[in-house]
């Protein structure tokens, strides 16, 4: 189990203002803080107080998100929600898997299938063919009763995250990836970059097991066994998000003042305090370009990007002590 990036942080704060903090003792992922007015706040994927339960409800549904997003005049992937075999069964519904085929063929592959309410990149698929949308389902039907079939959008992918109006930070995500070095086999180079993650304290779900790598080598008549040429990079996963074991690349300085404004307003029409927005941008960010909203997040996974050193670092635990102290206003405030 991954463990917290917030928690301890706010274990820090605690002590500095004398505040009680109770943190769950054995996974150390979820925490209360104690006010001395008696308040009580918690702390988890979510913060109370930060976001409302209805924006951050709507937030987590892909599908609702998008449709609001949609509405108010975003660029979204076109997609549409199916369920499990045994979901579709509960409800008496026929958007089953046989629905859903009939509309990736409708949008034309290759097509992305993602579960409706997960996040981290778990369960998401580039879908290519009849045969890998099977085995992605055989997957997700034991764990997903929701998911999404969207149409496949160009450009590369960035998240910015924004904080009551303001941008703390962007990066720019690349998908799983190895380098080849005309020695070392693809397994070999996928547990050097595990190791790598592992060491530089990333918190990551890569899974060198994960299958859909074996598919992503399969379709490019490649296999664990197959040694790459000195510098070919090649993408093992169809999705960008660093806990996959993406890359990730500050571009806070330079990403372009329409991304940010987009995002401030995006965040602004749905309800969000903190946002994390995942964009596909044609281009490196830098200037004025199409682009496509593909989610929306309100309690976005900073680790890995305060990860990349002391400037990432600092400008994630400000924004923490800025959320934390604005928890303890309300209960220090006069009466």
């Amino acid at each position: 189990m991954k463990s917290s990036f917030v928690t301890p942080l706010f274990e820090k704060f605690a002590k500095e203002q004398g505040i009680e903090m109770l943190v769950e003792p054995m996974y150390r992922f979820v925490a209360q803080l104690v006010f001395p007015s008696g308040d009580r706040r918690y702390v988890s994927t979510h913060i109370d107080g930060v976001n409302g339960a209805g924006a951050t409800e709507i937030a987590r549904d892909k599908t609702y998100a998008l449709f609001f997003l949609k509405t108010m005049g975003y660029s979204v992937p076109e997609g549409r929600a199916f369920f499990s075999r045994a979901y579709a069964d509960y409800l008496g519904s026929d958007q089953d898997s046989q629905a859903a085929w009939s509309y990736a063929q409708q949008l034309g592959l290759p097509i992305i299938l993602k579960p409706n309410s997960k996040s981290q990149g778990r369960g998401v698929w580039k879908i290519h063919s009849k045969q890998e949308f099977d085995a992605s389902l055989h997957d997700l039907d034991k764990w997903v009763d929701i998911y999404r079939i969207e149409r496949y959008c160009t450009g590369r992918d960035y998240r910015m995250v924004i904080y009551k109006g303001e941008l703390i930070c962007a990066y720019k995500r690349v998908p799983l990836n190895v380098c080849g070095n005309g020695r070392s086999n693809i397994r070999e180079l996928l547990q050097e970059k595990k190791m790598c993650l592992d060491q530089s304290g990333r918190q990551s779900t890569l899974d060198v097991h994960d299958r859909r790598i074996a598919w992503s080598l399969s379709r490019n008549m490649l296999s664990f066994d197959s040694i790459l040429e000195e510098g070919r990079m090649f993408l093992l996963l169809g999705n960008a998000n660093s806990s996959s074991g993406g890359d990730i690349r500050d571009v806070t300085e330079t990403i372009h003042e329409s991304f940010v404004a987009c995002a401030k307003k995006c965040a602004r029409d749905m309800g969000l305090t903190l946002c994390g927005l995942d964009m596909l941008i044609d281009g490196d960010g830098s200037c004025v370009a199409p682009s496509t909203i593909i989610e929306i997040n309100a309690g976005p996974g900073l680790a890995n990007y305060a990860s990349l050193g002391e400037v990432q670092y600092s400008r994630v635990e400000a924004l923490y002590r800025t959320i934390f102290d604005s928890l303890i206003l309300p209960t220090t405030s006069p009466q």
